[in-house]
């Protein structure tokens, strides 16, 4: 009492925040999607189910909106999720493929899933409409949901070890939960000890760097420096088993990516009442593009030589360039960063 303390808010704290904040606001651009889209499916005349009311959507809205404010989120960004879902809502209901049915007789369902379809599904929101009591399904669209500033868009974020799961298993729920019992597991399957080992010794470099005395800020840049040797350990492993295993890795990759065909992607681009939709139903290129893909094609995974990124290309039995992936590399923050990898999609040839 009476006296005064100096408190160091550390760069730790201010990352993660950040980095809380930034996933927060990507779940209330969820949530205003379905706020909107059973706002409009009630206006129009629609019967909505029990758990997809429009108060219900509204409340949970407004109490994840009123938390991030409470968090410092910026209000411009607050503005931008409200209006992508808006305008994602206004196109999933566009998309909606009634066949001369009788509004009056159908229901609608909504339901958020990305949360509980983590690691199984892409989708964040799943609209079902049927009727003689859900018996019969009309229509169903399992949207995966993105909100972005630009065209180029984050489609997966994985830990080194994780993406190396993701591309050579199917069922990665079954594998073992620690890191370094699937490490055996892949080095049994696989082989490629040394690098497996060496790229999840770069994974934790973080905090291996700070055990020996640096600070997080330091440990980071370091661990940037290193991201030359995780591209060289990444393109090593996958090319050395890629053709061995080439149908199922190009499976899971489409999958990892969104591109399976098994949800409809939508992405509102832009600053807030300025967005243009992707919608995965209407865009005639993308439907090309995902054609093409279905029709088969190699992948290659190579240094970006002019960053520390890496590319992964989709190449057509004809030599045709289908598509390019482009990998980041940064860490996930939090008190134990790891390395983590980001897919970047440029979507900017579906923009309407």
């Amino acid at each position: 009492m009476g006296r005064k303390k100096s408190i160091n808010i550390s760069n730790k704290i201010i990352t993660e925040k950040t980095i809380d904040l930034k996933s927060r606001l990507g779940y209330l651009s969820e949530f205003s999607t379905a706020y909107y889209l059973s706002d409009i499916i009630n206006n129009s005349g629609g019967r909505l189910s029990n758990n997809s009311m429009v108060e219900y959507f509204g409340t949970l809205y407004n109490t994840k909106k009123t938390e991030i404010e409470s968090l410092g989120a910026d209000v411009e960004e607050i503005k931008r999720m409200d209006s992508a879902g808006k305008v994602m809502a206004s196109q999933i209901w566009d998309d909606i493929i009634l066949n001369s049915e009788d509004l009056l007789l159908l229901e609608f369902e909504i339901e958020l899933t990305g949360d509980t379809a983590k690691g199984i599904s892409k989708a964040d929101l799943v609209l079902t409409v049927s009727k003689d009591s859900k018996s019969v399904v009309i229509d169903k669209i399992s949207a995966s949901l993105k909100a972005y500033k630009t065209s180029s868009i984050n489609l997966s974020n994985s830990t080194f070890i994780s993406i190396i799961k993701t591309l050579f298993y199917t069922d990665v729920s079954s594998l073992p939960k620690n890191t370094n019992d699937f490490m055996l597991k892949f080095i049994n399957d696989f082989g490629s000890e040394a690098e497996i080992k060496k790229l999840y010794d770069l994974q934790n470099i973080i905090a291996q760097r700070m055990k020996m005395g640096d600070t997080k800020e330091v440990a980071r840049k370091y661990a940037k420096s290193t991201h030359i040797d995780v591209i060289g350990l990444l393109t090593n492993i996958f090319h050395t088993h890629y053709l061995q295993h080439k149908k199922e890795v190009n499976e899971r990759m489409l999958k990892m990516l969104g591109f399976d065909g098994d949800d409809d992607f939508y992405a509102a681009i832009g600053k807030a009442n300025n967005q243009k939709v992707i919608s995965a139903r209407k865009s005639k290129e993308f439907k090309i593009m995902l054609d093409k893909l279905s029709a088969g094609f190699d992948l290659t995974m190579e240094r970006n030589k002019n960053t520390n990124n890496a590319n992964v290309l989709f190449t057509s039995p004809t030599g045709e360039q289908i598509i390019k992936i482009n990998i980041t590399f940064a860490d996930t923050g939090g008190p134990s960063a790891q390395g983590k990898t980001n897919a970047f999609f440029d979507f900017k040839y579906f923009l309407s």
